[in-house]
């Protein structure tokens, strides 16, 4: 998804009846300032390089949120061949044996100049993270260091498991090899949406945005997909990988509190609404902003399950009065959503049809005016070639008042009679009745 798909919804879906008023922020002093947290807002190392890493791929992550990133401007950006993959896999090094996030991260060669921007943006991210607390407080995954692939990689027997992998053996050909995050795997979590949000998870997540932005960064694609739920309800932001950090003219408090007020907008005035209908058992309306539509399983751990009591959802929407369900004599639906969401080409085309309609009415009345317009110059056009022609035979014949009096009232009479007839035929209510 994206901010285009959170604008589609505003408009055509301009009232909610389970819409919350999100909380808001005063750009002029946010983020609050720490002070113990202040002096890493300059901190720009790679920290934690892993040397002698043994990894095993298990699992391909990537293409599980192929369809977010379409949406996604930063992935649309690059070529498909220069894009992240992520790998669920485990590690084995003399910090760490376990389970991890291996993200690799090949070279931008379409832009020679900026070879590893990305990397370099998302390994400043979460070294700054990780040198706060922030990563041992739960706010973001782990951070266990940055891997770099030998030049061999393609050819060395040792690593033929990883090179011949059908997402790794894809990656461009060059003499820059590829570099990779190793990072916190979260298991028995999952995206953030209508069957695991709640008020509270809502407020945490939002003061967790607050922590990470007053250490000088700005995560740039904090969407539901990029927001994980853990068993327990803590949430966690994910993917650095579109971040900026201090200091970068463009992370100021100003774009952060626009960041801080959608994110709220998303989770309160969308999310939380279609946790309202969830609980409710009505279908819901927003189903593209999140990673996925299908409620979880009976006995998945994937995701804690929103409460089911009606008291707690009437005391946060405040409404006396449930609305009228629109939906109990249809059957439940696979993927429940609301009907305007399969409308969409349906609207664009009445908008294409309305704006063709007002576009022909515009050209029909400027038509008319340029035709009243040339009639009435015609009019006036005849009047004072007449006024004048008279004004010449008068002149001819001699100075005589009489006759220039008389001449001139014939003209100025016709040319009464040419205003008035004009007058009343674009507006007939000014005729008198005898």
């Amino acid at each position: 998804m994206s901010l285009e798909t959170v604008c589609y919804y505003g408009r055509t879906i301009p009232h909610d009846p389970y819409h919350l008023d999100p909380p808001s922020v005063d750009e002029t002093t946010y983020p609050p300032d720490h002070k113990p947290l202040k002096r890493y807002k300059k901190f720009v190392k790679k920290t934690r390089r892993c040397r002698n890493l043994q990894i095993r791929l298990l699992e391909c992550l990537d293409h599980k949120s192929s369809a977010s990133e379409k949406s996604n401007t930063s992935s649309r950006q690059l070529p498909k061949s220069e894009r992240p993959r992520v790998f669920k896999a485990f590690a084995d090094y003399e910090k760490y044996q376990g389970l991890v996030l291996f993200k690799v991260i090949p070279p931008t060669l379409s832009d020679p100049s900026n070879l590893f921007y990305q990397f370099e943006q998302e390994v400043v991210a979460y070294s700054r993270l990780d040198k706060t607390g922030l990563c041992e407080a739960g706010y973001v995954p782990r951070y266990y260091g940055w891997y770099e692939f030998p030049p061999s990689w393609r050819s060395d027997p040792a690593l033929a498991h990883i090179s011949n992998h059908p997402r790794l053996s894809e990656l461009p050909h060059s003499d820059t090899p590829p570099r990779a995050l190793v990072i916190e795997y979260l298991d028995n979590a999952s995206p953030i949406s209508p069957w695991n949000i709640t008020t509270e998870v809502a407020h945490e997540a939002l003061r967790r945005l607050t922590e990470i932005h007053s250490i000088g960064l700005l995560h740039r694609d904090a969407f539901p997909r990029n927001l994980m739920v853990r068993e327990d309800g803590e949430p966690v932001w994910i993917d650095f990988g579109c971040s900026m950090h201090s200091p970068d003219f463009r992370v100021r408090s100003q774009s952060q509190a626009e960041e801080y007020g959608w994110v709220a907008c998303i989770l309160f005035c969308f999310l939380l609404a279609d946790h309202a209908r969830v609980v409710r058992g009505q279908d819901i309306w927003y189903p593209d902003l999140y990673a996925s539509t299908s409620p979880p399983q009976a006995g998945s751990s994937d995701c804690s399950l929103p409460p089911t009591d009606e008291s707690e959802v009437e005391s946060l929407l405040f409404c006396e009065h449930d609305p009228i369900d629109l939906h109990e004599t249809e059957p439940v639906k696979t993927t429940p959503t609301h009907p305007s969401c399969h409308d969409r080409d349906r609207h664009s085309h009445f908008c294409l049809e309305r704006a063709g309609s007002r576009a022909l009415l515009r050209t029909v009345l400027i038509i008319a005016f340029v035709s009243w317009a040339a009639v009435y110059l015609c009019y006036v056009d005849a009047a004072v070639v007449s006024m004048r022609a008279s004004f010449s035979r008068s002149r001819s014949r001699g100075p005589s008042c009489g006759d220039l009096h008389s001449d001139h009232t014939v003209d100025l009479g016709f040319l009464l009679v040419c205003v008035r007839d004009l007058l009343l035929s674009h507006h007939p209510e000014l005729c008198l009745s005898p």
